[in-house]
């Protein structure tokens, strides 16, 4: 997040401004308002913010264990139904 977007006040980010946000509804969200709030070169939007993290990770071991879990287990879910036709009510 320094590299990307500095913080105004010329402060470097820690990871407990992130830490603190998870305890605050939705993350992501709390996270772009810190951002915006905090360095002028934030991303206007949320979505432009979380390719822009998707784009740093280099490594598999920089994607966060719980977010490899939930793909893993959205893959076994659309493995196991096969190929069908999900109407929009599902």
């Amino acid at each position: 997040m320094n590299a990307e977007w500095p913080r105004k006040d010329e402060q470097q980010w820690t990871p407990k401004d992130v830490a603190d946000l998870r305890s605050s509804g939705k993350f992501s969200k709390s996270l772009h308002s810190l951002l915006y709030q905090h360095s002028e070169q934030a991303p206007r939007k949320k979505e432009s913010m979380v390719v822009e993290l998707a784009q740093r990770l280099r490594r598999p071991s920089d994607v966060p264990p719980a977010l490899v879990k939930s793909f893993n287990e959205a893959i076994k879910v659309a493995s196991e139904a096969g190929l069908r036709h999900w109407s929009e009510d599902e």
